[in-house]
């Protein structure tokens, strides 16, 4: 019975086989488009989530107002892969100025020129804060800055030595203070004793990552046992790792826009058939009329229609996920 079916299908396609060559040329052309957009949606959004990675930089988790206790934990923790410092000694028009080092540097910070300070009397600044202040981007000027540390007001000269592509308000943390002026340490130290008060401290973030294979739940769960262990302060916040964190991210990815590019395209592709099917409708209706006359069943008639499609779409999506690879 099943030969009997198919080989009408067979017949019945290449009776009309112009329409059959249309419907299969309309769906190898849906495939290829659908899977050039699937293949290029994959590409971009890795190269994206990659470029956006390496200039605003990544993390798993980070911890408010570190101590020096906490390189310590750290250090004994076999889960860590990376751990960034970042010390704020005080502000500059609301950004924040201070330290960072190598690890927090290689997380995320993006040099448009030059270098980060390495010497005291040197500075590295954002662009954003080079305009607000009035400055251009030109490496070797002398950039004087009015830095605010507990009340406190210290104004300082610094050669500038590199110029930092923005991230600080990309960054998404919370009740952080990042820095937009980098400075060494002995400059940090100046501003520090400058200030001159017992109630003043430099404000410490620790950016962590977790190595590969590692069980982040129990390594999270382990950095807010130590910190419920060694903070005192009844703020929520400060107790426990901020987790999941990236630099940046979007509301919309890359991947949300295609698969709509590619929904529309396989309901311009229905939509399509569906026409042709109706200006064709009459002879399908006399062929179903005599197949009807002659003793079939309705489930040998939708297992002739499925048939029929089948031998379309097949040929066709041969097609095209074998032109869209070569397409993309």
């Amino acid at each position: 019975m099943f030969k009997t079916i198919y080989g009408l299908a067979v017949e019945g396609l290449w009776r009309r086989r112009k329409q059959t060559l249309l419907v299969v040329a309309i769906l190898t052309i849906s495939f290829t488009l659908a899977v050039m957009l699937l293949s290029y949606t994959s590409s971009i959004s890795a190269t994206n989530s990659a470029y956006r990675d390496s200039i605003y930089g990544s993390w798993y988790g980070y911890i408010k107002g570190g101590q020096e206790s906490d390189e310590e934990f750290f250090s004994e923790a076999e889960w860590l892969d990376s751990l960034g410092a970042s010390v704020s000694y005080g502000t500059v028009s609301g950004y924040g100025i201070g330290t960072v080092d190598d690890n927090f540097a290689d997380m995320g910070l993006t040099l448009d020129e030059g270098r980060l300070p390495e010497a005291s009397g040197e500075i590295a600044m954002e662009e954003t804060l080079l305009s607000s202040l009035g400055y251009d981007y030109e490496l070797g000027q002398t950039v004087t800055v009015m830095i605010e540390a507990d009340e406190a007001i210290i104004v300082r000269s610094y050669t500038l030595v590199g110029i930092i592509k923005t991230y600080t308000n990309l960054w998404n943390v919370s009740g952080v203070t990042l820095n937009s002026a980098i400075i060494t340490s002995e400059d940090a130290e100046d501003i520090a004793a400058s200030v001159n008060r017992t109630s003043y401290k430099s404000d410490t973030t620790y950016f962590f990552t977790i190595k590969s294979g590692y069980d982040v739940d129990n390594a999270v769960a382990e950095v807010n046992e130590y910190l419920q262990s060694t903070r005192t302060t009844s703020i929520t916040s400060y107790l426990q790792a901020t987790v999941n964190s990236v630099a940046i991210s979007g509301k919309q990815s890359e991947s949300d826009t295609m698969s709509l590019y590619v929904i529309m395209i396989f309901v311009v592709t229905i939509l399509a058939i569906i026409i042709i099917n109706i200006l064709t409708m009459q002879p399908e209706v006399n062929k179903t009329v005599r197949l009807r006359s002659l003793g079939a069943t309705r489930s040998q008639l939708l297992l002739l229609t499925v048939l029929e499609s089948a031998l379309m779409v097949l040929p066709a999506l041969i097609l095209g996920i074998a032109i869209g690879s070569i397409g993309t």
